[in-house]
């Protein structure tokens, strides 16, 4: 695995928890990554559902997520494009947010799903189906 750039020893070792804890959740979940940023792929729609940009403090996850599923996320200061796209962001500052964090990929993976034609709930046996509360914010858009 690359190492991304601008993060340092401890944001690494934050974004390492997260990568496994999402490879638990939701084993066909690919990561990739490049020089300044990581991604988790859908491998049912072929789309990066969430965006990980780590820096020296913080990782920044851009998701697919409407600003209504939670409310930790805040809008992201991304363009116009980049909003339609991931227009919800998580702040990991500390490792006490990684279980957050790692709860909003799975979130974001069911809301790409969901949002993707002719698919099923999950490719996953293993998830459990929304709940009513979790349902009614995907249809808050």
């Amino acid at each position: 695995m690359k190492s991304i750039v601008t993060s340092s020893t401890e944001t690494r070792g934050w974004l390492e928890i997260i990568i496994s804890g999402v490879a638990e959740e939701i084993p066909p979940l690919e990561y990739v990554e490049s020089k300044y940023w990581g991604a988790f792929k859908n491998p049912v729609t072929h789309r990066n559902v969430v965006y990980l940009q780590p820096t020296k403090k913080q990782i920044r996850l851009h998701t697919r997520l409407p600003l209504t599923f939670d409310e930790a996320l805040e809008a992201t200061s991304a363009s116009k494009e980049w909003a339609e796209t991931c227009p919800s962001l998580f702040r990991v500052r500390s490792e006490s947010d990684i279980e957050k964090a790692v709860s909003l990929i799975v979130g974001s993976y069911n809301f790409d799903l969901a949002q993707h034609p002719g698919s099923q709930f999950s490719a996953n046996p293993n998830l459990q189906p929304f709940s009513e509360k979790d349902e009614s914010k995907f249809h808050e858009l």
